[in-house]
């Protein structure tokens, strides 16, 4: 029997049983979408369009020098701050010297006690200081720590799931955006048939009802059921049907096959059994 166009569906009159819908299409699995979380140049792509692909895969890798001197600002900004501390502490050991001197002449009556007590709060005014400059210097030197720990790691994106390569928008040298996919991963554990419902069988079908799919390359059928119906009717595509058949308003079904790892695309008749 002639196969129909290879995207979608065609009602056939009936199945073997009397209470059978018999219907075309073709295989289809989950696709994600991958891309990295930060910005950079291309190094390295691992896989082609076809590969097998394991959860936890590198996928590509990012340049990360111009990230890395980015993140360096942060180093130079922790120096200043230690350079200040530094600085303050050279000025509090004059200070702590002066205290010390001022004591003795207090004791001597030769120095006044509100020049001391002046000299004392000055201390702890530096003291305070550099105590606030040292936890800016620690804090921002953490951050600097942990964002370069995330880049390293965002430089390598992964594959979150096991599948095959479906496709690939980007070569080696181009810039990679954040959001933007570089891979398309399908993961073949999980394949449907999607099919298109006539209007008139509607009522019959629902979500659970047990279906059996045959495909060329596979003998036997495989057990499936519908797990997804569309909630909003269309006219089946002009492009793969007569224009009399045009006019036939149809329900997306999936129907999950259990089972089988088939491929996507690969044609396939769907028995439902309501």
């Amino acid at each position: 029997m002639k196969r129909l166009a290879p995207i979608l569906l065609l009602a056939l009159a009936c199945g073997k049983k009397k209470d059978e819908i018999v219907l075309s299409g073709t295989v289809e699995v989950k696709e994600v979408r991958v891309s990295p979380e930060i910005a950079g140049k291309i190094v390295s792509l691992r896989f082609q369009r076809g590969d097998s692909v394991n959860e936890g895969d590198v996928l590509l890798s990012l340049d990360t020098v111009l990230l890395s001197k980015t993140l360096s600002s942060a180093h130079s900004q922790v120096q200043a701050l230690l350079s200040q501390a530094e600085a303050l502490s050279s000025q509090i050991a004059q200070l702590e010297r002066d205290i010390e001197r001022a004591e003795r002449l207090l004791s001597e009556g030769a120095a006044s006690q509100q020049s001391l007590e002046q000299m004392r709060s000055t201390r702890a005014a530096l003291l305070s200081q550099r105590a606030s400059l040292l936890a800016q210097a620690r804090a921002l030197s953490a951050q600097g720590e942990m964002a370069m720990e995330q880049v390293m790691r965002a430089a390598e994106v992964r594959s979150p799931v096991s599948g095959v390569v479906l496709d690939r928008w980007a070569e080696e040298g181009e810039i990679a955006l954040p959001g933007v996919p570089v891979y398309l991963i399908g993961v073949l554990d999980s394949p449907y048939v999607r099919v298109y419902l006539p209007e008139k069988y509607i009522g019959r079908v629902k979500i659970g009802t047990p279906a059996l799919v045959k495909t060329d390359a596979f003998p036997g059928e495989f057990p499936g059921r519908v797990v997804f119906i569309s909630q909003k009717a269309e006219f089946t595509p002009k492009e793969i049907i007569t224009p009399e058949e045009r006019t036939t308003r149809v329900f997306e079904v999936h129907v999950l096959v259990e089972g089988a790892r088939l491929c996507p695309g690969m044609y396939a008749d769907v028995r439902i059994r309501p």
